[in-house]
């Protein structure tokens, strides 16, 4: 898999290297401590049912620069189509955490997103999926990155997505293959 920032490739390469059951680690094999460069930019959000989210952690830099997305103690509705609006169908049925949870796979985003600075910038966002321990709800992991070089700038958008130019959505394969939209 090639990432744009080297962060994302370490937090990809941290989660593959966690133990998996059914292609995807327990949340108590995952400990944020092993990887302490990657937490400022780091995002967990827990799956209340298939079509709810919360918040649980948010990186101290991307609240800082305000990148972080749903509040702490806001749960809400997040459809696939408000990430990655891609135009193979409709998806405002489907949550994309619900995704991630139900056929293991990552998800990257490249968007162009605004600071609370207003500086507009591009952001490598991977989530990847933890599955709930016993009685617990998954998660979905997330690491945000600034590709602040650049090269990295897009020289067009593939589409908008709730007035956030999205210049690459893509599942990414951990072994189960991607879901068909």
């Amino acid at each position: 898999m090639n990432f744009r920032h080297k962060n994302t490739e370490i937090f990809f390469d941290y989660w593959l290297s966690l133990p998996k059951e059914k292609y995807v680690p327990m949340r108590c094999s995952f400990h944020p401590e092993k990887i302490p460069a990657l937490l400022t930019n780091m995002m967990i959000y827990e799956l209340l049912s298939c079509s709810k989210i919360r918040r649980r952690l948010l990186g101290s830099r991307l609240d800082l620069l305000g990148i972080g997305g749903v509040g702490p103690d806001d749960i809400r509705s997040a459809t696939l189509s408000g990430i990655c609006g891609d135009g193979r169908r409709e998806a405002e049925d489907i949550t994309r955490f619900e995704i991630l949870d139900t056929q293991p796979c990552g998800l990257l985003v490249v968007a162009q997103q605004s600071l609370k600075s207003g500086l507009e910038v591009l952001v490598e966002t991977l989530c990847l999926p933890l599955l709930g321990d016993k009685d617990g709800n998954s998660q979905i992991i997330i690491q945000k990155n600034i590709l602040d070089d650049p090269a990295f700038m897009p020289h067009r958008d593939i589409f908008s997505s709730d007035h956030v130019p999205v210049t690459e959505c893509h599942f990414v394969d951990i072994g189960a293959g991607t879901p068909e939209l």
